[in-house]
């Protein structure tokens, strides 16, 4: 049996950092709403503390407490749309501790930026076995290992075999709970974390297979001189121009018209991460990063 959905999920969090028109904004075009130049400033400067940090880690966990926001596990509970929380059902996300869902994020995180990393090392574990084959099994995809961490989960194992999406409740969630935009519009074949259970067993099966595929995964000065047969070195942009977000409607818990300078950073070719940060007591932190590949 082809494991198209455990391709589907893998590709999913690691192409599908929220979309642009995810969430409301605002549309006008004014002096206020344009970005200042101390506001690019400093989102240059934390971008690219964020790309040094990271090279040097590998790992977003020291990174939460140095350049996040402090609460970043009560804002993910307003997000029903990035990943990964588009895979938590709503009422988990608003029954678990901040520090659960901290630890969700940074684990779902972790994982993603290593398999982008270990593919980009090794591209050809993602050509299928045979013609017929839309995709690679997912023993081919990961090392051994770490393709057993993954099945040995039985949420894992459910939503790989086609049997994680459950037929959607009848009675919709209170208006008003804990949406960063109102009711949640999460699609019902998304979600696959339905408990607080399950959360606390996603968790602690990412953090084992982020920890075992580590080891498979070369340091980043090595990927990337290792990709320069492929790209040019040159082409690599660290930090990208950052943009100016505003939304019509409350926004990771942040009220509306909150002001969100939003950019893209790059540590290695192809793996770039979305920053969204914002301004608090005159100190710009991160509220949320999506680890997504290049275009």
């Amino acid at each position: 049996m082809k494991t198209h959905a455990a391709i589907a999920l893998l590709l999913t969090f690691c192409l599908g950092a929220m979309p642009a028109a995810a969430h409301p904004r605002l549309t006008q075009e004014n002096e206020h709403e344009k970005i200042t130049p101390e506001e690019e400033r400093e989102a240059r400067k934390l971008a690219s503390l964020f790309v040094k940090r990271f090279r040097e880690t590998n790992d977003i966990a020291p990174l939460i407490d140095e350049l996040f926001v402090e609460d970043v596990g009560k804002r993910l509970r307003y997000d029903t749309e990035g990943i990964p929380m588009i895979f938590v059902e709503r009422d988990v996300a608003w029954q678990a501790a901040p520090a659960e869902l901290s630890r969700f994020y940074i684990a779902q995180f972790n994982f993603v930026t290593l398999t982008l990393e270990y593919w980009m090392t090794y591209p050809h574990v993602l050509e299928a076995d045979d013609e017929d084959a839309r995709e690679p099994e997912l023993e081919q995809m990961f090392p051994s290992e770490v393709a057993g961490v993954l099945r040995s989960d039985p949420n894992f194992s459910a939503f790989i075999n086609g049997e994680g999406a459950a037929e959607k409740e009848s009675s919709e969630t209170e208006e008003g709970v804990g949406s960063a935009s109102g009711p949640s519009d999460q699609e019902t074949d998304e979600i696959f974390i339905k408990t607080l259970t399950a959360l606390r067993e996603v968790t602690l099966t990412t953090e084992k297979a982020a920890d075992a595929l580590r080891p498979h995964v070369p340091p980043f000065p090595v990927l990337r001189e290792a990709l320069k047969d492929r790209i040019d070195d040159k082409n690599l942009v660290e930090v990208h121009a950052p943009s100016l977000e505003t939304h019509e409607e409350a926004f990771y818990g942040f009220p509306p018209a909150t002001r969100f300078i939003c950019l893209k950073v790059e540590p290695v070719h192809n793996l770039q991460v979305d920053l969204c940060m914002v301004v608090i007591d005159g100190r710009i932190r991160i509220v949320a990063a999506f680890p997504v590949v290049s275009d």
